[in-house]
């Protein structure tokens, strides 16, 4: 019979938790684990719960406040696939580092593992940054529950690209159970010519609900011949509404919208230029993909992780960052513009890709008992 892994993940407003955790998923499947979803799933019942918009306030899924009710049938759902399916290993996505709104969900999951199956090892598993706490002392309440929490701390980074301490200043104290990973990202393609000769322009905004206006301007820019002989491929995800950006875009031959797509890394192979917001997933495969990129990072509410990503990326690649109160067409071109003196200023790089695969090889091992 194959150990189990269990994993515990919540998407809120974006797709990238989702992502990193099927990337991970399907690597543990080529460890010889069987994985086993605590997380809202078309296979499944469990109540979903998600962001109303970027206020992160929670609604269910029929996009009403969340209440106890909901909570109690989420724990329900949670003890009886625990009992039916038990599990070698439980990962649990983000906390105590994010998703504090599910903390009392989380908390009642593992002590549910801990008392019925003891021998089962608790891992956590981490982006390379956080959003920045008002509150230091929410930092140090973030160190005290992962040390008691779980037994180890995957972190989804190369350190020598982004260190954890970068916004978590207790990162030497969690070191005892931290193991960074690298980058999880889908394997990227060799670079590649369009078979058309045309130059390519990408543009994403994740998987998300947010990246309306990102569109919106791109298509007002492609019309006001900003690149305009360029082939314009915008991928909106399954969470965009497309039929605006149809009309915008039905007197452009050369633009191309996309809904969900399963081959970013193919495509990204054959783009001359990614225009993006600056998510996790989105900015680590288009560096493994080696593609110059303007990076427009999601700025609301205090969220600052995006930012940071891009500020990061700038540094080190050719990158350009274009704040939101910058965002049209005219700042565009002038990004452009730097971007292209950029390029002759900086490389892509080295850096680890491979986070999916060593941390699946990390929670076979836990399963065999190769790691303490």
């Amino acid at each position: 019979m194959k150990p189990v892994v269990a994993i515990w993940a919540q998407s809120l407003l974006g797709s990238g938790h989702d992502v990193r955790m099927r990337l991970l998923s399907d690597a543990l499947e080529t460890q010889g684990c069987g994985v086993h979803w605590l997380a809202p799933r078309a296979d499944n019942d469990l109540p979903h719960i998600r962001a109303r918009d970027a206020s992160f306030a929670l609604v269910d899924a029929a996009g009403m406040p969340v209440g106890e009710d909901t909570w109690r049938l989420r724990r329900e759902w949670l003890r009886s696939a625990i009992e039916r399916q038990p599990p070698n290993v439980l990962v649990i996505e983000m906390w105590p580092f994010g998703r504090r709104a599910f903390q009392e969900e989380v908390l009642f999951l593992i002590d549910l593992v801990r008392r019925n199956f003891p021998s089962c090892r608790i891992i956590g598993s981490l982006r390379d940054l956080l959003v920045s706490k008002a509150k230091f002392s929410r930092y140090w309440q973030m160190l005290d529950q992962a040390l008691a929490q779980f037994d180890h701390m995957l972190i989804h980074s190369d350190e020598h690209i982004v260190p954890f301490s970068l916004t978590f200043p207790f990162e030497r104290e969690l070191r005892s159970i931290a193991h960074y990973t690298g980058f999880v990202t889908k394997k990227p393609f060799p670079r590649r010519a369009s078979q058309h000769g045309r130059k390519r322009v990408l543009v994403i905004a994740g998987g998300g609900r947010v990246g309306r206006r990102m569109f919106k301007t791109c298509l007002a820019a492609q019309a006001a011949s900003f690149l305009p002989d360029w082939q314009w491929d915008l991928i909106t995800g399954a969470n965009q509404e497309q039929p605006e950006l149809h009309a915008m875009a039905a007197n452009h031959a050369n633009v191309h919208i996309y809904g969900y797509v399963n081959d970013l890394p193919s495509r990204l192979s054959l783009a001359d230029l990614l225009i993006s917001q600056a998510g996790y997933n989105s900015c680590w495969e288009a560096l493994a993909a080696e593609v110059p990129a303007i990076l427009v990072p999601f700025a609301d509410n205090g969220q600052d992780e995006q930012p940071r990503r891009a500020s990061i990326l700038e540094r080190l690649a050719p990158v350009v960052q274009l704040g939101a109160e910058a965002f049209n067409p005219n700042g565009l071109r002038k990004a452009a513009r730097t971007l292209e003196h950029v390029r002759t200023q900086r490389q892509f790089p080295p850096c680890r890709f491979d986070g999916a695969d060593n941390s699946a090889r990390f929670i076979a091992g836990c399963i065999r008992g190769d790691s303490p």
